[in-house]
C-alpha cells in the first residue's frame, strides 16, 4: 500500500457518487476559506478600532460585563447601569404588550393596578389575571400598571440603573419616555 494520500477527487467511487464526494470535499473547503475570511474581518475591524490618537480601556473580568470605552467616552460596548435602564424600557415595551393583549382577549384593560418589584430578582413577572401572558420582569425592575378611565400607564424603573424613571402613557401614546420620579409610582403620577 502507498503512503501517498488519497485523492477523492479521481478515486474510483460506485458510479455516480464520485461527483458528490468531490462537491463535499469542495464546499468543505469553502467553508473553511469563510471561516478564516471571517477571522480575518474580526482582526481588521479590532485592529481599526478605536480612532486614531485616542486610547481605549477593554474590562473582562469574569464577574460583569465586557465593556469598552474610548478616551472621548463614546463607543462603550457595556455600562450596567445603561444596560439596567435599556432592560426596564424592554420590561415597559413587554408591559405594553401585555396589556394590549388583555385588551384584544378580554375586551378591555384591566381594571385594577399592578405593581411589581423584581429589585431582589425573587419576582420575575407579574400577572394580569385572565388567560393572558404574565408581564416579565428584568432583576431589578420596578414596574406600576395604572388603570385610567379609558386609558392606562405604565412606569418602571430599575435599582441597577441610573435612577431613570420611564412612563408610557396610552391616552398619548408614542413612545417611552424619560421622566423624573413619580410623586406616587404606584399609580404613576
Amino acid at each position: 500500500m502507498s503512503d501517498s494520500p488519497v485523492d477523492f477527487t479521481t478515486t474510483p467511487v460506485r458510479p455516480g457518487r464520485q461527483a458528490a464526494i468531490s462537491d463535499r470535499w469542495r464546499r468543505a473547503g469553502l467553508i473553511g476559506l469563510a471561516g478564516s475570511v471571517l477571522v480575518t474581518a474580526v482582526v481588521g475591524v479590532c485592529a481599526v478600532w478605536p480612532p486614531r490618537g485616542s486610547w481605549a480601556s477593554v474590562n473582562t473580568a469574569t464577574a460583569g460585563p465586557v465593556t469598552a470605552t474610548t478616551e472621548d467616552g463614546r463607543h462603550t460596548i457595556a455600562d450596567p447601569a445603561h444596560a439596567a435602564n435599556k432592560a426596564t424600557k424592554s420590561d415597559v415595551r413587554g408591559a405594553i404588550a401585555a396589556v394590549e393583549h388583555y385588551y384584544t382577549v378580554i375586551g378591555h384593560y384591566p381594571t385594577r393596578a399592578i405593581n411589581g418589584d423584581n429589585s431582589r430578582g425573587i419576582m420575575p413577572q407579574l400577572d394580569l389575571g385572565g388567560s393572558t401572558p404574565a408581564i416579565q420582569l428584568a432583576v431589578g425592575t420596578r414596574l406600576s400598571y395604572a388603570p385610567y378611565a379609558r386609558s392606562y400607564r405604565i412606569c418602571a424603573t430599575n435599582t441597577r440603573g441610573t435612577g431613570k424613571w420611564f412612563l408610557y402613557n396610552s391616552a398619548s401614546g408614542g413612545s417611552i419616555k424619560a421622566i423624573r420620579r413619580p410623586a406616587n409610582p404606584a399609580v404613576c403620577a
